[in-house]
């Protein structure tokens, strides 16, 4: 029977959820910063998606309007949840409060994804602006790729670079375009594979990833898709 001293501190450096602040279950392992009951409140997806953005169809059928009035580079998005509610705050948690560990979380429902969706696909990371990457000392969307790697076999490539330019937040889809135009390019000596899944946190209106996708087209990659964590409606 475990004695006293020992609940005690258990209880001192439980780990709790990010969200809630609940001390997680102690009967079961513990990986990720979320307890049960917060995971199964996240927005998740369902009913018809557009085949481009993902975005949930109302009257369209495969392709949501925006998206037909639009021409991408990339061939298709899948974002896993929707950037609202609970899923917003856990993305904050991760990328503005710094709680690294939520990068194994968000691994653990892209691998699925990958394994089934996305099979002959190499995995390349969207890259940060250098100013904010030093800024924050990490690199959010590479430390998911890391887990990918260590927990599931699913390699990555990192050889895309992104100069310093204006933060994409406050401008249109037009203006986004125009920001990253000339701002996304392939590493020095990379080799890039023939076909990419680009992973990235938020697919807002799909020009990062057209950035992406026309440096790594440019360089002979035949298809791009992106696979994000949550798309901004």
């Amino acid at each position: 029977m475990r004695n006293t001293l020992t609940i005690g501190l258990d209880l001192l450096y439980a780990e709790r959820c990010s969200l809630c602040g609940d001390l997680l279950s102690s009967d079961r392992e513990w990986r990720y910063p979320v307890c049960g009951m917060c995971e199964a409140e996240l927005a998740a997806r369902d009913g018809p998606l557009c085949s481009v953005c993902s975005t949930r169809l109302v009257s369209e059928k495969d392709i949501c309007t925006r998206c037909r009035n639009r021409h991408y580079l990339f061939t298709s998005n899948y974002s896993l949840f929707i950037y609202e509610g609970k899923t917003k705050e856990l993305i904050n948690q991760f990328k503005a409060k710094n709680v690294k560990p939520l990068a194994g979380f968000f691994a653990a429902r892209m691998a699925p994804v990958i394994q089934d969706r996305h099979c002959g696909f190499a995995v390349v990371p969207v890259p940060y602006r250098s100013t904010r990457k030093r800024a924050r000392g990490w690199d959010q969307i590479e430390a998911i790729c890391r887990e990918l790697r260590r927990n599931y076999g699913i390699r990555f490539h990192p050889i895309l670079k992104r100069r310093n330019s204006a933060a994409q937040k406050s401008l249109d889809y037009q203006g986004r375009l125009e920001n990253l135009k000339g701002n996304v390019y392939l590493r020095k000596h990379a080799h890039p594979p023939d076909k990419v899944l680009l992973i990235d946190d938020v697919f807002t209106t799909g020009a990062t990833a057209d950035a992406c996708a026309a440096a790594l087209k440019s360089a002979g990659v035949t298809e791009v898709r992106m696979l994000s964590i949550a798309l901004d409606q």
